[in-house]
């Protein structure tokens, strides 16, 4: 009986070995990373009259953490998945004046309420060049997409005024050089600089004024650029699960 369980354990070691020889290490990852970023991005609107207004706006991001998965499809290629960015806000911002001695608020004469809600994903296939297992660093290429999408609603407290949305949903094409630091086993350091190539943004602004026709209240804009001035940097520490 005791070699019949002796031989039983010796094959179970030897098919446990094999498993782990033939499973890929550590194939699967989670990252922190920081990202830092500087946008700059204007568009036109019809002034009427044969005129347009031009509107530009800046951006500057020194610390914004995101959270990533990567896994390995086989030796030295990777997917991973980040998300850049998901929140959703509200506040108020409001006048009421107070009655003397009682302390009780009027109706408001001014203010609003701001909603805001954003999301921002990415994704990215990434390759080592010149993979070599003999050295703890590597330097890779990855291309990624990222769709995002922001939501800015305004509603008036008082009648004078009336609720406008803004909805901006769009695509991003970047190209990624990295560089990787295996500090153990399990932690690595991930240094890259995401390089945007190509961008198209859709936005729809919508008016309630009444005194506007209904046909006229709301306005969609597109615009596809190629290189946008947008510029971005992320530092993150990895770790390998398995």
């Amino acid at each position: 009986m005791n070699r019949v369980q002796l031989t039983i354990a010796l094959l179970l070691l030897a098919f446990a070995a094999k498993g782990q020889e033939s499973a890929p290490r550590h194939a699967r990852a989670l990252k922190i990373y920081n990202l830092t970023d500087w946008e700059r991005y204007s568009h036109s609107d019809d002034g009427g009259d044969s005129s347009f207004l031009r509107t530009t706006e800046s951006s500057l991001r020194i610390f914004h953490p995101t959270i990533a998965y990567r896994w390995e499809q086989r030796k030295g290629r990777f997917h991973e998945v980040e998300l850049i960015d998901f929140r959703f806000s509200s506040r108020e911002k409001s006048v009421r004046p107070v009655t003397p001695h009682t302390g009780v608020n009027a109706s408001a004469t001014a203010g609003e309420q701001i909603t805001q809600a954003a999301l921002s994903v990415r994704y990215e296939y990434q390759t080592y060049i010149r993979h070599r297992e003999d050295r703890p660093w590597q330097i890779s290429l990855g291309l990624g997409i990222n769709p995002y999408y922001f939501l800015h609603l305004l509603q008036p407290l008082v009648t004078t005024h009336f609720p406008e949305r803004v909805h901006t949903a769009g695509m991003r094409l970047h190209a990624v050089p990295r560089f990787t630091w295996h500090l153990s086993e399990r932690l690595f350091l991930d240094v890259n600089l995401p390089f945007c190539i190509a961008e198209l943004r859709f936005q729809h602004r919508y008016d309630e004024t009444p005194t506007i026709p209904i046909d006229e209240r709301g306005s969609l804009l597109s615009e596809f650029n190629t290189f946008p001035a947008l510029f971005s940097g992320r530092i993150g520490l990895g770790f390998k699960l398995y």
